[in-house]
């Protein structure tokens, strides 16, 4: 599962497959109250997470995050959470108690480094080192990974069914199940994008957490019965075809 705290974020990526420098004020970042009652309702009807990822907009701006690691901390010793990870863009160095927090909660941090800020992308990894961390570091800005063109706010809307179906089947995100402003979706990509590109997202597309009496079974039901959303509609899927250079900023050329 993801978890997304906010879509702000200290990059302008053109190609930002979440929509992030679209975003409407209201979604750069969430309450850390609304996000832990959220996920008090899903541990309280039975879910137990594998892998659970942190991630924004930028997640290291987010204000609340100390508080956030501390919960997600206790649920990790409670066995409802067995590994959590940060994804960082490498542009923001975290307080120390950052870096505590991490070592005591055994969380991993995942540093991406879009060449951007690459001298505090290297210091975020020197930190980690430090401190004893599990960390990840993705070298973007030596050309060792690409990013999948998923298509921008103009994207046309593919009408044939047939078409979406393949593509959310193949799709490399259709499992990276994420939390975000208080609606489960299939996919990171599908929650914020319809205010980027101006759709309503269909009935089932969703899943709005809450107390009701029958929101167990429509857990059960929502996570047995997958199929393709609106979203992917206005999304060019990732058949590994349109592969670009990643972070490029609005504005910006290469």
């Amino acid at each position: 599962m993801v978890l997304c705290v906010g879509q702000a974020c200290n990059f302008k990526c053109r190609n930002c497959g979440n929509f992030a420098p679209y975003s409407p004020r209201s979604a750069l970042r969430y309450s850390i109250k609304s996000m832990e009652e959220s996920l008090d309702i899903l541990f309280s009807n039975g879910c137990k997470i594998a892998n659970f990822q942190v991630q924004g907009g930028e997640p290291f701006a987010y204000s609340e995050l100390s508080t956030l690691l501390k919960y997600l901390g206790g649920k990790k010793q409670d066995g409802k959470i067995r590994q959590i990870v940060i994804a960082t863009n490498g542009s923001i160095m975290p307080s120390d108690e950052i870096f505590v927090l991490c070592k005591r909660h055994d969380i991993e941090i995942r540093i991406s480094d879009y060449n951007i800020a690459h001298e505090k992308a290297e210091e975020i990894d020197k930190k980690c080192a430090e401190f004893g961390l599990k960390h990840i570091f993705y070298a973007f800005s030596s050309l060792q990974g690409q990013w999948y063109d998923l298509g921008g706010t103009d994207i046309k809307r593919e009408s044939d069914d047939e078409v979406v179906k393949r593509r959310f089947k193949l799709c490399d995100f259709r499992g990276c199940l994420t939390l975000e402003d208080g609606r489960l979706s299939y996919c990171s990509r599908a929650i914020n994008s319809q205010f980027a590109q101006g759709f309503t997202g269909r009935d089932g597309d969703y899943l709005i957490i809450s107390k009701r009496p029958s929101f167990r079974n429509d857990l059960r039901l929502y996570l047995a019965n997958r199929h393709f959303m609106e979203a992917c509609r206005y999304c060019n899927g990732t058949d590994h075809t349109d592969m670009i250079p990643p972070a490029v900023q609005i504005g910006m050329e290469r």
